[in-house]
């Protein structure tokens, strides 16, 4: 069995969507094009932050992997 991360990008798309509601709005700024840089870096700094979680929980599963039951710690 492979440690490798498995990244599929369309699970990240539907994560990153639920997440619309909560973003700016366009009316919120003088341009579309500002609007846009917005949107931009806000998905950017998403998708940084979903890796890192995806990374961090990988690491929980290979170390939970390795450890012993509790009953036979003792």
């Amino acid at each position: 069995m492979s440690n490798a991360l498995q990244f599929d990008p369309a699970s990240f798309a539907a994560a990153y969507v639920q997440t619309m509601p909560h973003s700016k709005q366009q009316s919120d700024f003088n341009n579309e094009k500002d609007y846009l840089k917005y949107l931009e870096s806000r998905r950017e700094n998403y998708f940084r932050e979903y890796l890192r979680s995806a990374l961090y929980a990988n690491e929980k599963l290979q170390e939970f992997k390795f450890e012993k039951p509790s009953d036979e710690r003792k």
